[in-house]
């Protein structure tokens, strides 16, 4: 899943942030549903709580402030029940809210409130979700050394638990950040680590994007032709999808290439 809250590294580079639960594209269908459910008289507390959290996720994307009233809800109801995850997990949508608008400080806060609850329960999903999330802020506050710090906490969990869907994520996270540091070469060899996971994939906007984060790699690197032939692969990507967003991307950055090689024809 693409995220935009970190305006200045698209269309360039994919932003990748982890939810330890559902997450959505929070179509209106789902909304209503997650909405009338959560309004059923006869919902226990814990599937109300569950019902409240996953609201507040897809919502989120949408509109953040009506998506913080949804986990507040989760949260104090939450704060009642035995199982401790679904405090962490409530904790976990509202700092999510939080993120996409910026609020740094009250998003870094609830993910470590989030954090000591599952490290507790020894919820370790949860742990490395909330230390990709924690990463991501100092990430977009440019403190990179902690950022890099929480995301390979994250790839030392899901290498242990198998995860391969997150660690896709957090190695594009982890190729971002050294494209920033221009570190090229380590860009690379993290986003090749990403694409591997994401062939085995069908989400071909995962592969798009990490293909033209290789391509932006390869091309401060000196290397036009192989920088090409990395956007050439995500513009065919793209077009299949049907993505027109980052066809259009796509195709001026292969318009650039072709000018810098002196290929004019094209």
């Amino acid at each position: 899943m693409i995220y935009g809250h970190i305006l200045r590294y698209l269309p360039t580079a994919v932003i990748f942030l982890v939810f330890a639960g559902l997450v959505s594209h929070a179509q209106t269908p789902v909304l209503d549903s997650l909405i009338r459910a959560s309004e059923e008289p006869l919902l226990n507390d814990s599937i109300r709580c569950k019902i409240l959290t996953d609201l507040a996720r897809n919502l989120s994307p949408h509109d953040p402030q009506k998506s913080i009233q949804y986990a507040d809800r989760a949260i104090r109801l939450a704060e009642e029940l035995p199982q401790k995850k679904f405090l962490a997990n409530a904790y976990s949508a509202k700092a999510s809210c939080h993120l996409k608008t910026r609020n740094y400080p009250a998003s870094l806060e609830l993910y470590q409130k989030a954090l000591s609850i599952n490290e507790s329960i020894q919820n370790k999903q949860g742990i490395a979700s909330n230390f990709n999330n924690i990463g991501l802020i100092f990430q977009a506050n440019f403190q990179y050394p902690k950022a890099l710090e929480y995301f390979f906490r994250t790839v030392e969990i899901n290498q242990e638990t198998g995860n391969q869907s997150m660690l896709l994520q957090v190695y594009g996270n982890i190729g971002n950040i050294y494209f920033d540091l221009e570190d090229y070469a380590k860009a690379v060899q993290y986003n090749e680590k990403a694409l591997s996971i994401a062939k085995a994939t069908s989400n071909m906007t995962f592969q798009s994007g990490i293909l033209n984060n290789l391509g932006n790699a390869y091309d401060k690197m000196g290397d036009k032709k192989i920088a090409l032939t990395h956007k050439l692969q995500a513009l065919a990507l793209s077009e299949q999808a049907g993505d027109k967003k980052n066809t259009c991307s796509s195709l001026l950055n292969i318009g650039n290439l072709y000018k810098d090689i002196g290929d004019w024809t094209r």
